[in-house]
């Protein structure tokens, strides 16, 4: 059973339409949102559960939603919305807390490309949905530290192909990465009951192995010529998902991206909004490597539609530009912008051109 599935099948059709109209954003942003948010609460809660404390504490928490797993959802579309972002946030503050939660919401807000105060609200709503999910996985079996552990550490590599590129959870304060955290719980589950047993079947092999590694180390360098050292790279996890996730995102991209604009009138207001323009520019090296990975027929239908908006975009970046102030602060980053854009649409970006309010000439005065 694909956890990924199982709770984004839950998230369909109308409960999608009502998050939408509840976070106030349209259903596009939101399913991108919500495709970057289940895994993410998933990776944090897969953290939670690799300490014995934690693990303790999802317990006690999914005790609420026994055998009535679509509850959430049902009192969602039943209108009782209150109630369901009560316990959510009560979920969120008591398995992650106010600081961690807040930076879950900011990263979903900058790999989505809603407001950060739309994925803010989004996430109540979410977790209470997403311990359902969990729930179902454990119909008719006993919940404890052990059993959860081993719960995710068997939806690991779900959980992993299911994250955007780039998005880590090392950037919010509270939790290790997805990867460290899916081996704590790992760990846990194998060490539970088990230790004594475990550490007489694997320390004598491990002593042999140590043994033979030093041999060949011995033999590797007894001449004496040093080797160069060799850098540890920790490669991001690559995740190609389908058209319409890649639409989604670029559909959510620029959004923001004429929200942003939107708000330039001045120098003032440049430098308030060039963070947020320089979030959008850098989410499109992702959008660009999941559009490098698509089959040549779906990027034919991604590039029909970055070109279809392109030109909208470029006059509403140009008439930011043309205020005051504003030329000198945004515009690298705006032709940077284009340039992504241009070639996730397999156009030359030479076609847009970003324009700068030209200097006004003064009159000549004659004796």
């Amino acid at each position: 059973m694909d956890i990924i599935q199982t709770i984004m099948g839950m998230l369909s059709g109308n409960v999608m339409s009502k998050l939408s109209s509840l976070i106030g954003e349209n259903e596009a942003n939101t399913q991108s949102a919500v495709s970057t948010a289940v895994p993410a609460l998933l990776s944090g809660l897969s953290h939670v559960a690799s300490t014995p404390n934690g693990a303790q504490r999802l317990v006690s928490a999914m005790d609420q939603f026994g055998a009535n797993t679509t509850a959430p959802v049902t009192g969602l579309l039943g209108g009782q919305t209150g109630a369901i972002a009560e316990q959510g946030n009560s979920l969120l503050k008591s398995l992650f807390g106010s600081t961690t939660s807040s930076g879950l919401a900011s990263m979903i807000s900058r790999f989505s490309g809603i407001g950060s105060g739309s994925a803010t609200r989004l996430l109540p709503f979410l977790a209470p949905m997403v311990m359902g999910g969990i729930a179902k996985h454990f119909v008719g079996q006993s919940i404890n530290a052990s059993s959860l552990s081993n719960f995710f550490s068997s939806q690991k590599s779900n959980i992993a192909s299911a994250l955007p590129s780039g998005f880590s959870l090392s950037e919010i304060p509270g939790l290790a990465p997805a990867a460290s955290a899916a081996e704590s719980s790992y760990r846990v589950a194998q060490t539970t009951g088990h230790q004594a047993a475990a550490t007489g079947r694997w320390l004598a092999p491990a002593i042999v192995g140590l043994v033979i590694l030093a041999g060949i180390l011995y033999f590797a360098f007894r001449s004496g010529t040093p080797r160069p050292m060799v850098p540890q790279v920790s490669l991001p996890n690559i995740s190609v998902p389908d058209v319409a996730q890649v639409r989604s995102n670029i559909s959510g991209t620029l959004s923001s991206l004429n929200d942003s604009l939107s708000s330039i009138k001045d120098s003032t207001s440049a430098d308030s909004a060039l963070p947020k323009l320089r979030e959008l520019d850098s989410k499109l090296d992702t959008v660009k490597d999941w559009t490098d990975k698509l089959p040549q027929s779906a990027k034919s239908s991604i590039s029909e539609y970055a070109t279809s908006n392109l030109d909208s975009l470029v006059a509403h970046m140009n008439t930011a530009l043309a205020n005051p102030g504003v030329s000198e602060k945004i515009q690298p980053t705006l032709q940077s912008i284009v340039s992504k854009l241009s070639d996730i649409a397999g156009v030359p970006s030479s076609q847009y051109t970003l324009t700068s309010p030209s200097t006004p000439s003064v009159p000549t005065v004659r004796d």
